[in-house]
């Protein structure tokens, strides 16, 4: 069934076209989800480590302070 316009292409063949761009849009939308996703990982655990940091600085301080005692 070819449509009136002359353009060659049947209504099975729109909506296979229609469709890949629908996958291809979700594809790249889940892309840049997984991006953001894994920049604010890696912004948690570099907060993580300065905490750890600065525990790790206040128990030496501590052990310090023992050992003179």
């Amino acid at each position: 069934m070819s449509m009136p316009y002359g353009s060659g292409m049947t209504i099975g063949g729109w909506i296979s076209v229609i469709m890949g761009l629908v996958i291809l849009a979700i594809m790249v939308f889940g892309f840049f989800q997984g991006v953001k996703l894994l920049n604010s990982i890696k912004m948690e655990v570099a907060e993580l480590r300065r905490e750890v940091d600065e525990i790790r600085d206040g128990v030496e301080e501590v052990r310090k302070k023992l050992e003179e005692v």
